[in-house]
């Protein structure tokens, strides 16, 4: 148990960008903050080394700068000027990056952007990355590279929200059930986690898309990064390992490049490394197109030098346009493979949690129905007692004996059939009797098993109710059938689900409430068949009585038999209050009561898990259509710059074969 919440509260702390708060900021007024340079200085002045203006840096930035999540749902991945992201306050990864580049810059700190691919809630295990759609910073510090990721470490994404009808629920059912939507937003959670991190750590969730920024002394193919499943069991490398920096020169020739050449340089990088990333070459090739085409000198006389320019541009064109339309049909892929995942994921959900409902449900039946029968067998003691009081009665009242008259005449075979009878009547009535008395053993047994057992259910149930309500809350935190932290859990419960509700069930023999009321039956009936002997044994000294001649006393036996059978009651009886049997049921019908409550609170809670998925499951279907259909829109709006650039070619290559 201590183990699974210790995995539930590293993992929300690691998805959610951890919990641990930066200690603070430097306050600095909005309009001090517009520019760049003015803040930079407002920040670092006062500071003397690199690691501490950095420090200052990033945390003003995490506690400043919102996530911009209407860009980011667009994959608007427009570079702002930082001015208009320090007006605004908001920002995409891209807009992080980009500004905390720049407050470094007016600081004297190398830094650089570092696009790539992540590991999030929206990314299952072996999925493969496509388009690098996030970026993140490198500074040069104290001599070494350091990984930073500021747009995490500002806070996190939540990609629904509960419903005014879901607070309603939430409250009367005491947070036990919920109605979400798809509405995602940004929570605001300011911390460092992500700050002065080596490469081993970030390699957990950060892929770049340029192998050079992994800053590992082993480098990963793309295939080992999809396939690497670290994240998913929330293992981060904090550990201090030296790294063997044998690219030093690469690294700072990237830090020094115009912004311009490095997208277009950063694109070759990230197609050579990754195949599957057809949009960022194919922006290249389109930027290329496009510095070319505007660079054009349309004056000259050498019109076979502009041609010949221009067949190079219309190729280069060629080029972006197939890259985007390869984009095109690798986020069909990708939109397929995750709708899938999805559909996978419901499925597990509402195929697993069936089976414990209704195993859940069957115990909780079997419960009620161990009430009801506890109910029944409570009376059944006293039942007993008044039947055989009654019994007795009958016999000590019963007259035939003493009415019948002596036969004349002996009657031999008779008088030796039922002398025989009665010998045999008495054998029934000693192993009646041994019955009776195991009878009683057996249900003082059966009560402390019973009461153990559903004891024992009863400590299962509500720990597996607890474990459905984290799973639960796992599930309203965007985890899914498909992540560790929930797979691991479940599997487990799982397994021990149906060993715990075979609790309630004795083997070859059926529920065990069933099991101790027939023993009670069974009890009820040797009662009977104690007076049946006994009733059998008056009636065949009444036919010895007939059969034999006159002179031939059978009064004593007849009467020790009633005497026996008297006896033999009031034993039983003081046997029956001494055992308390009715209390025992009572007892019993208690624990079925209150555990049939607590039953249906854990039935409830795979329920709720239930629908919660299912409503999960639309908030994952609703992101992944709208996400990719953003980014259909952004391949279109690349799309549609290749064909005007193919246009002006065009015009101009008409221009001048006309002449």
């Amino acid at each position: 148990m201590r183990s699974f919440f210790l995995i539930i509260l590293s993992s929300f702390s690691i998805s959610n960008g951890f919990s641990q708060k930066t200690k603070g900021h430097k306050f600095v007024p909005y309009f001090w903050a517009l520019e760049t340079h003015t803040l930079a200085y407002r920040l670092t002045d006062h500071l003397s080394t690199d690691s501490a203006k950095v420090y200052a840096i990033h945390s003003w930035m995490a506690h400043n700068i919102k996530y911009d999540v209407k860009k980011y749902l667009a994959f608007d991945n427009t570079r702002l000027p930082a001015k208009k992201i320090l007006r605004k306050r908001k920002a995409t990864s891209i807009g992080y990056s980009e500004l905390f580049n720049q407050l470094c810059k007016s600081a004297n700190i190398k830094s650089v952007t570092i696009p790539g691919y992540v590991k999030n809630k929206n990314i299952d295990w072996k999925d493969k990355f496509y388009i690098d759609e996030h970026e993140w910073n490198a500074v040069y510090i104290d001599d070494q590279w350091k990984l930073l990721d500021v747009s995490w470490d500002a806070g996190y994404f939540k990609y629904s929200k509960r419903t005014l009808w879901g607070w309603v629920i939430h409250i009367l059912t005491l947070g036990n059930s919920d109605r979400i939507k798809y509405k995602p937003h940004f929570i605001s959670s300011p911390h460092d986690t992500y700050l002065y991190r080596t490469g081993n750590f970030f390699k957990t969730d950060h892929i770049p898309a340029d192998p050079l920024w992994q800053l590992t002394n082993t480098e990963r193919t793309i295939e080992q990064a999809e396939a690497d499943n670290s994240y998913y069991l929330g293992i981060y490398d904090e550990s201090y390992s030296i790294f063997n920096d044998n690219r030093q020169d690469d690294r700072m020739r990237i830090v020094y490049l115009r912004p311009e050449p490095r997208i277009i340089s950063d694109g070759f990088r990230c197609y050579y490394y990754n195949h599957k990333n057809q949009f960022s070459i194919g922006k290249s090739y389109e930027q290329l197109a496009t510095i070319d085409f505007k660079t054009l000198n349309l004056q000259t006389t050498d019109t076979i030098a502009l041609l010949r320019q221009l067949d190079t541009i219309e190729f280069v064109v060629s080029q972006a346009t197939m890259h985007f339309d390869s984009n095109s049909y690798f986020l069909s892929v990708q939109k397929t493979e995750q709708l899938k995942n999805s559909e996978k994921k419901k499925n597990i959900l509402t195929a697993e949690n069936q089976r414990l409902i209704m195993s859940t449900k069957v115990a909780a039946n079997n419960l009620a129905a161990g009430k009801k029968l506890c109910a029944v067998g409570k009376r059944v003691p006293k039942r007993i007692l008044k039947g055989s009081r009654t019994q007795l009665k009958r016999i000590q009242d019963d007259k035939k004996f003493y009415e019948s008259k002596y036969s004349p005449k002996s009657n031999y075979a008779d008088s030796v059939a039922s002398a025989q009878k009665v010998e045999t009547l008495h054998d029934s009535i000693k192993k009646t009797e041994i019955k009776i008395t195991r009878k009683f053993k057996e249900l003082d047994s059966l009560y402390t098993f019973c009461s153990k057992r559903i004891r024992a259910y009863s400590l299962c149930s509500k720990f597996n109710k607890n474990i459905a309500e984290i799973l639960y809350t796992a599930r309203i935190s965007y985890e899914d059938d498909l992540d560790y932290n929930i797979r691991k859990e479940k599997d487990d419960l799982m397994e021990e689900k149906f060993d715990d509700d075979s609790l309630l069930i004795e083997r070859n023999q059926g529920f065990i409430i069933t099991v101790f009321y027939n023993h009670l039956i069974e009890l009820k009936k040797a009662f009977d068949d104690l007076y049946m002997y006994h009733q059998a044994v008056s009636d065949e000294y009444i036919k010895l009585k007939k059969a034999c001649l006159t002179g031939n006393d059978f009064s004593r036996p007849y009467e020790n038999n009633k005497s026996l059978y008297e006896k033999e009651l009031k034993e039983y009886t003081e046997l029956t209050e001494k055992s308390m049997l009715r209390k025992k049921f009572k007892r019993v019908q208690k624990l079925c009561k209150k555990q049939v409550k607590r039953t249906h609170k854990e039935e409830a809670a795979y329920v709720n898990e239930k629908q919660i998925e299912t409503q999960m499951f639309l908030v994952r279907s609703s992101y992944t259509t709208r996400h990719f259909k953003a980014l259909k829109a952004a391949n279109k709006k690349q799309l549609t710059n290749c064909k005007k650039i193919k246009t002006g070619v065009n015009k101009v290559k008409n221009k001048y074969k006309k002449r």
